[in-house]
């Protein structure tokens, strides 16, 4: 879409509202896996990686962008990499652990 003011507020909008979607499902699934008394490290490990990701993400199309002019590339990595993610989240499967 071109760029102007309402694109760019109705993507902060969708942004503000769902940037946090994963957060229940994720915390669900590591308590079910790994026990209510590890929820908290793993979780906070899970969150600083997605962190760390999201700033290379963008400091990597930052780069692409200058080097190149365009984010064409970027999109179409963000594609295949959200494709990848998608279908590595379909192996997982839910099982407890040893509690001990």
């Amino acid at each position: 879409s071109p760029l102007s003011g309402l694109p760019a507020l109705l993507f902060a909008a969708a942004m503000g509202l769902l940037w946090t979607a994963p957060i229940t499902p994720v915390a669900g699934t590591v308590r079910q896996l790994f026990g209510a008394k590890r929820l908290a490290a793993i979780y906070g490990l899970a969150y600083f990686f997605h962190q760390l990701g999201a700033f290379f993400g963008v400091w990597v199309g930052g780069l692409v962008f200058e080097k190149t002019g365009s984010y064409n590339a970027v999109w179409m990595a963000l594609a295949v990499a959200s494709l990848l993610a998608s279908m590595l989240a379909l192996l997982v499967r839910e099982q407890r652990v040893d509690q001990r």
